[in-house]
C-alpha cells in the first residue's frame, strides 16, 4: 500500500528572535509506514519527557462555547486565517 506524500506546508511565516537561538519547525508524519516504526517509537518512548521540559510545545487550546452553536463561531475564526490554536467544540454542551 502505498504512503500519501507529504503535505505542503501552508503555515504562515513565523517571525522568530534569532538572537534567543530559536527555530520552528512544522513536523506531520505517520509511524506507521514500516520505515518509521523504530523511529517511531523511540519519539513515543521520550515525549513525555519533551513535552515536560517544554523542548516540544503543543498549540494552545481554545474550547469554544455554545455546544454545537459554537462550530459556527469555529468555522468563522478559520475563515479569518486562524493560527496556531487548536478549536474545540463540546456539542454535548448543547443546551
Amino acid at each position: 500500500m502505498p504512503f500519501p506524500s507529504p503535505i505542503p506546508n501552508r503555515l504562515p511565516t513565523v517571525e522568530v528572535d534569532e538572537s534567543k537561538n530559536q527555530r520552528v519547525f512544522q513536523v506531520i508524519g505517520s509511524v506507521h509506514a514500516p520505515s518509521h516504526r523504530e523511529v517511531g517509537g523511540r519519539l513515543f518512548a521520550e515525549l513525555p519527557e519533551l513535552l515536560a521540559s517544554g523542548d516540544i510545545k503543543p498549540n494552545p487550546v481554545k474550547v469554544l462555547p455554545n455546544g454545537l452553536e459554537g462550530i459556527v463561531d469555529g468555522l468563522k475564526e478559520l475563515e479569518k486565517g486562524v493560527s496556531g490554536v487548536k478549536l474545540v467544540a463540546k456539542p454535548q454542551e448543547t443546551a
